[in-house]
């Protein structure tokens, strides 16, 4: 038969952004402006695909795509810290952090796809899409003078989509279990420390991730 025979078929599709950054605006001036700002976007899409009309017999089939995105580098610090001890300041700290992921396995119209073997001891008959994603995010301002905005902010904010497809007259025989899914992981942590002093004002901070 035409297409493709193998003794195991794997496909896989991953993508992995591992990202950080570090900013440190501490001052102590007379007139200053000592804010810290720090901001980062994944934007990632995988896919992982049995095109249409494909043909395979195998006795281990995996298709699998993977999207993982970390912000781990500086997890035992902060990323931003800013302060003065200045008169007139205009002191902030801010991170932002934004993460889209797409990820999707596909087994596509008309493909065909043949699992043999042992049923007592079978193959691979797996589908899956993955999607991770590992943030430590801390902010830090600490100001003694006279400062306009006494505010941090460390924000997070993730958008993971994952598919599972199969197509329009799409078959999958195998001799054993059918595994087709989509797993998401997910550890986000934010921190927004603000401390004032002096001759600064209340001081006021933000943690958020969605």
């Amino acid at each position: 038969d035409a297409g493709i025979h193998a003794e195991a078929i794997d496909v896989a599709a991953s993508h992995v952004a591992d990202f950080d950054g570090k900013v440190n605006s501490i001052q102590a001036s007379v007139v200053g402006m000592s804010g810290a700002l720090s901001f980062h976007t994944v934007d990632s899409q995988v896919h992982a695909r049995m095109l249409r009309g494909a043909s395979v017999t195998t006795r281990d089939m995996s298709v699998l795509a993977g999207n993982t995105s970390r912000k781990t580098f500086f997890d035992s610090t902060y990323q931003v810290e800013a302060g003065s001890g200045g008169i007139l300041d205009g002191a902030a700290a801010l991170s932002r952090s934004y993460i889209d992921h797409e990820t999707e396995v596909q087994i596509g119209q008309d493909a065909r796809i043949n699992v043999t073997g042992d049923p007592e001891n079978p193959g691979r008959s797996d589908f899956i899409a993955l999607n991770d994603v590992q943030v430590n995010d801390a902010v830090r301002l600490d100001s003694g003078g006279a400062i306009s905005l006494a505010h941090a902010q460390s924000q997070v904010g993730a958008n993971l989509i994952g598919r599972a497809r199969m197509e329009n007259g799409a078959h999958v025989s195998t001799v054993g279990n059918f595994h087709v899914g989509v797993r998401t992981g997910g550890y986000i942590h934010t921190s927004a420390n603000a401390k004032t002093y002096g001759l600064s004002g209340a001081a006021s901070g933000l943690s958020r991730s969605d």
